[in-house]
């Protein structure tokens, strides 16, 4: 009998077997054995009082080690944990063969096999009233802690390595809901309108230059009516002084999930759901209580990953079966995705009230360096675009631009300069001078009746400046 090692639980394993030797002599190496026609070929698991059969497994002697062998044993034959014993007896070839092997769950296998650094031996730690911690273990299990801050960090960390993969919905602003909109699409359609002022406001300046005259707060409906109606009388015309047309755009901004902490013990999705404090996970250590007293979020699916932390109070390795101190703040589904977080003996992980304040806090401490790059604005995916550049062009072809324009149009206090003007304008309009000499050569007789002729014209210029005086 010798010992042939560790096997990993439920993986298929090559393992050696020898050595074998003649039944004659006991010492003289023996190459020509094969299980499937041996007396016995068999193994015996740990707690068992039957045997598995082997016969059929693959079995072939290893090259240039005589008496030795390479048997295969399959995955279904390392399900139980413990002692695993081969038998082979070939009574008229071979002195019986026995290998004892220790079949190990895959954690311990590897906390003892993989490369260094690459897995750890899960534990947990029933009391450590006897244990003096040194400097270094203290810091570590102080570190595997993550605060409410590095959360956060974390976070704002992932939104700008990887913008177009971290996503939030903002459902409120300053506590307003928001209407799903595509805020970068409507502000794309805003600089289209807007383009027609051109740069620095050339388009408006050149309907500055047709509007000098107009002043910035004209007279009412009714006396521009009269001065309208009396400017038709003086030039035989009907046009109009003065036409504006001001559009007005106006939109709703709507501004609307997962963060992976270097901690994550695991990573899985929601299998059954037996209530909304139990459930069963899809995948999971099979040891009972693994994830006890440890941190995990539960992230709603069907709500952009909406997370809600609660903490483990049990945990069954055979059926993978969580119980979690409250009810997430959503029906939690199959399919919902979580995550299981280390906690060090004796913490408390971060609730979700003290991640929203710690976020809450840096947004206000440093809004400048505190980034959220939103994808969608109420479950409306939003197009990828510079808004604060592009607010910054429209603030320039309306904003300073258009305030200083309208700054330019005199006010009513100007008014006397105005109707100069316009006497001005209509004196070097040949045409309507004509008219209006015409129209003095047939009055000239009637100078004083001041319902014809030119004392008409002249009681006219009287109601004008009356007007606009």
């Amino acid at each position: 009998m010798s010992f042939g090692g560790y096997l990993k639980a439920d993986l298929e394993t090559i393992v050696t077997i020898g050595p074998v030797v003649a039944v004659g002599d006991g010492f003289t190496p023996v190459t020509n054995l094969a299980i499937n026609t041996a007396d016995e070929a068999e193994i015996i698991k740990h707690n068992a009082t039957t045997v598995t059969d082997i016969s059929a497994y693959t079995f072939a002697a290893i090259a240039n080690a005589d008496g030795y062998y390479a048997l295969t044993i399959a995955a279904g034959a390392l399900d139980t944990e413990g002692r695993l014993t081969v038998l082979i007896n070939d009574d008229s070839l071979c002195l019986p063969v026995r290998m004892d092997f220790e079949v190990v769950n895959a954690n311990v296998y590897d906390s003892m096999f993989a490369v260094a650094a690459t897995d750890y031996l899960d534990v947990n730690v029933l009391t450590q009233a006897n244990i003096d911690f040194g400097a270094t273990q203290k810091a570590s299990i102080t570190a595997a802690v993550p605060t409410a801050a590095a959360i956060v960090n974390e976070w704002e960390s992932q939104s700008q390595v990887d913008p177009t993969g971290f996503h939030v919905n903002v459902k409120e602003v300053n506590g307003t809901a928001q209407t799903a909109n595509d805020m970068s699409g409507d502000i794309d359609d805003i600089l289209v309108d807007t383009a027609v002022i051109g740069a620095l406001g050339a388009g408006l300046t050149a309907i500055t230059d047709k509007t000098d005259n107009i002043p910035a707060a004209p007279a009412t409906e009714a006396k521009q009516d009269t001065a309208q109606a009396d400017l038709d009388t003086i030039t035989g015309t009907g046009g109009v002084l003065v036409g504006t047309d001001v559009m007005d755009r106006s939109g709703t901004l709507t501004v609307a999930a997962s963060v992976t902490s270097p901690n994550v013990l695991l990573a899985a999705e929601v299998d059954v759901v037996n209530t909304q404090t139990e459930f069963t996970l899809a995948t999971g250590s099979g040891v009972n209580d693994a994830y006890n007293d440890q941190a995990i979020v539960l992230y709603d699916d069907s709500d952009s990953d909406y997370p809600s932390v609660r903490t483990i109070l049990d945990y069954v390795g055979a059926t993978k079966t969580v119980t979690i101190n409250a009810a997430p703040d959503f029906t939690l589904g199959a399919d919902d995705s979580i995550r299981i977080f280390a906690t060090a003996p004796g913490s408390t992980p971060p609730t979700a009230a003290a991640i929203v304040n710690e976020w809450e806090s840096q947004s206000q401490i440093d809004p400048t360096g505190f980034h959220v790059n939103v994808m969608e604005v109420n479950g409306t995916a939003q197009t990828a675009n510079d808004n604060g550049a592009d607010i910054n062009d429209i603030l320039t072809d309306t904003g300073s631009t258009l305030d200083t324009l309208i700054k330019d149009i005199p006010t009513n206090t100007e008014m006397a300069t105005i109707e100069a003007a316009i006497i001005a304008e209509v004196d070097a309009n040949e045409t309507k001078i004509d008219t209006v000499d015409t129209v003095v050569d047939g009055i000239q007789t009637d100078l004083d009746n001041t319902t014809d002729g030119l004392g008409a014209l002249r009681t006219l210029i009287k109601r004008l400046s009356g007007i606009w005086g």
